[in-house]
């Protein structure tokens, strides 16, 4: 499960609200992302903290100043998860086949299309594990 939360709230500086918001989610293990500062009047940012510590992370955020809108989203990416681990599992043990036969090839133009395979593989391998890895965050 992936739990998120959208708010929106007016602070009398910003600029020092958001420094505050970045130094509580560094208390909390968490990482700060896509900050955009509109003239130090109105600031975006993009945090991330542990799923398990986010209704509480909300609350002290929300103390900060006047929330003018919060709403809670949680997507069960379960199947996702499931697919992406197949397709590692799959890709990888294609790749090894590949290297595999790239170790017995002795013509050239048979080395230059396993190894285009083998990049194609590990480009579309690097692809998904960086999804899981963006799910996982």
């Amino acid at each position: 499960m992936i739990k998120s939360a959208d708010i929106e709230f007016d602070v009398k500086e910003p600029a020092t609200a958001a420094e505050k918001v970045k130094e509580m989610v560094a208390q909390e293990s968490g990482y700060t992302d896509n900050i955009r500062d509109y003239n130090q009047e109105d600031i975006s940012m993009v945090v991330k903290v542990p799923e398990r510590k986010l209704e509480l992370f909300v609350e002290q955020i929300s103390s900060l100043g006047n929330v003018t809108s919060k709403s809670f989203n949680s997507e069960d990416v379960t199947e996702e998860m499931i697919n992406i681990e197949a397709n590692i599992a799959n890709l990888s043990a294609l790749r090894e086949r590949f290297w595999s036969l790239l170790n017995k090839a002795t013509e050239a133009n048979d080395i230059l299309k396993i190894e285009k395979e083998l990049n194609r593989i590990q480009t579309e391998l690097d692809s998904i594990e960086g999804r899981r890895k963006s799910l996982k965050n």
